[in-house]
């Protein structure tokens, strides 16, 4: 069975923040042992820290209480705001997260790449195996689908050009006004890229050098060390504050000032720690108002539905059987028809031609052996998860 525990973009913010999972407490999770749970990936981004897992012949009720033990920042009280899902809905949840239907930002493109990692990193540690890896690998190509064929429009769409969208609406306009992005993963690159695209000047200040050096050059920015952090902000009319590790950006970072500075803290958990300031204006993803979904949303919907019953009937063992059935019966039509034309016109006794005809169906049988044997391979997988 496959079931996916955990906190969506439906939660509360401090429920997602509390339960967020940095590097460290990613490794102690997929190394933790978990007792009637086979398979385990974990996604954890800016807006979710979702479990998917295969079970081994337990209870929902057990699967999910394991699940829980996992995150020990979740609290008694949360269970209200969890999603546990099982089976299908599971599957289904993940494939539209991927294809970024579950997004603030519709059709957001860094999503993809974050499930994508999520798997490689599970496999890295062996949590991950053959059953997840071909729900993951569906999600995938569901969510390069959605984008290319069905939400073509969406192809630019990100956390990054929101933000940016916002500080041009609070700043009217960024073109030549200088800024700070407060980090250099992937958060703060994409953000630092839209807000180059949109005529920003840009000052890039972060913890390692190699990184901060690399993203500023992307971008035409001025690499700053993390303790210049103060002189970087008191040059800046907004900052975008993209890391991870909790509260970085605090009231001593802000010197004297009277002209506004408008800060977007994309960060999870929060990172800026400045309130009240009468000149500084903090805002968080939860507080910028959403991508209005698009008018062909409902048709990636449908293929994501569609893509889910195809993967469904994929996963069970007894479609399973069905196939290696027909991948048979089909390599025995085929080498009986071959063998009847290479025969046709020839003048050979009857015991001549049925030893040819029996070559012909041993060829096939050998060559569909190694497919046959991967699918009850799988069917083996599938019914231990």
């Amino acid at each position: 069975m496959i079931v996916s525990l955990g906190a969506g973009r439906d939660a509360s913010r401090e429920l997602r923040e509390r339960i967020a999972l940095d590097t460290a407490g990613l490794d102690r999770v997929l190394a933790t042992p978990r007792p009637g749970i086979g398979e385990l990936v974990v996604l954890s981004t800016c807006h979710r820290t979702e479990l998917y897992a295969t079970t081994a012949g337990i209870a929902d009720a057990d699967a999910a209480h394991v699940l829980a033990r996992l995150l020990p920042a979740i609290r008694p009280g949360d269970q209200a705001e969890l999603r546990f899902r099982r089976g299908g809905e599971a599957i289904e949840h993940l494939l539209r997260v991927a294809s970024g239907l579950d997004s603030l930002v519709v059709g957001e493109h860094q999503i993809l790449g974050q499930v994508r990692r999520a798997f490689q990193t599970a496999a890295s540690y062996g949590a991950a195996g053959p059953v997840l890896g071909s729900i993951f690998s569906e999600a995938i190509r569901v969510g390069r689908l959605t984008r290319s064929r069905i939400l073509p429009g969406t192809a630019t769409a990100s956390i990054g050009a929101l933000v940016a969208g916002d500080l041009t609406a609070r700043l009217d306009g960024l073109g030549g006004r200088p800024g700070a992005i407060v980090g250099s993963g992937e958060a703060a690159a994409d953000a630092a890229i839209a807000l180059r695209t949109a005529g920003a000047r840009l000052i890039v200040v972060g913890r390692t050098p190699a990184t901060t050096q690399a993203l500023a050059a992307r971008v035409d920015g001025d690499p700053r060390p993390m303790d210049a952090l103060p002189a970087a902000l008191a040059t800046s009319e907004f900052a975008v504050v993209a890391v991870a590790g909790g509260v970085l950006v605090r009231p001593t970072h802000i010197v004297e000032r009277t002209a506004p500075l408008a800060i977007v803290d994309v960060s999870v958990p929060r990172a800026v720690a400045v309130r009240d300031h009468p000149h500084v204006h903090v805002r968080t993803l939860d507080d910028l108002s959403p991508v209005a979904a698009s008018a062909v949303v409902s048709d990636a919907e449908t293929a994501v539905r569609a893509a889910t019953a195809e993967l469904i009937r994929r996963l069970d063992p007894s479609g399973r059987r069905r196939d290696i059935a027909a991948l048979r019966a089909k390599a025995e039509r085929v080498a009986r028809a071959e063998a009847a034309r290479a025969l046709g016109g020839m003048d050979l006794a009857p015991q001549h031609a049925e030893r040819i005809e029996a070559m012909a169906r041993r060829i096939a049988a050998k060559l569909v052996h190694g497919p046959t044997l991967a699918m009850r391979r799988a069917i083996a997988s599938i019914r231990s998860a």
